[in-house]
């Protein structure tokens, strides 16, 4: 799997700002936190016309871009590290369906991710829950022993 540091660091945050924006119990300027890393990070790619304040329409502002242009490496990597940030909260409710609802939803990025990225999503899904990157450093990491797993299969 091609690493897009771009994608998941941007997909990392995506699925932050998606989890705490309009909550009650998240102060407001870690909010303004989070929005700037965003515009940042849309601005170093040319692409901050694309910010919206919506959560929701700001990933698939973002996600559309990405498809339009043809650069599914980046799209991808986008949706991976939106799960892969939802993944690392799996566990931390003491409420069993809080748990099994934040599974569905980290699955659920996975499944816009093409096939020659992620062939089998549940086993890729079994192994990031497995590693359990707690952020992006951890989560490239993973993804590079992927890869090197993946390299030294071919060679036998």
């Amino acid at each position: 799997m091609e690493q897009n540091g771009f994608g998941l660091t941007l997909g990392w945050h995506l699925a932050r700002y998606d989890l705490t924006n309009g909550s009650p119990h998240v102060d407001a300027a870690i909010i303004d936190e989070m929005r700037n890393t965003m515009y940042m990070l849309l601005n170093s790619n040319n692409i901050g016309n694309l910010y919206d304040n919506d959560q929701r329409v700001l990933i698939q502002n973002i996600l559309n871009h990405f498809a339009a242009r043809n650069e599914m490496p980046t799209r991808n990597a986008i949706l991976i590290g939106i799960c892969a940030f939802r993944a690392s909260l799996i566990g931390a409710s003491t409420r069993p369906e809080d748990n099994l609802e934040m599974t569905d939803l980290a699955f659920s990025a996975l499944m816009d991710v093409d096939a020659a990225t992620i062939g089998d999503r549940e086993h890729f899904f079994d192994q990031l829950r497995q590693a359990n990157p707690g952020n992006i450093v951890e989560l490239t990491d993973f993804l590079a022993s992927l890869a090197l797993i993946a390299r030294r299969a071919a060679l036998h």
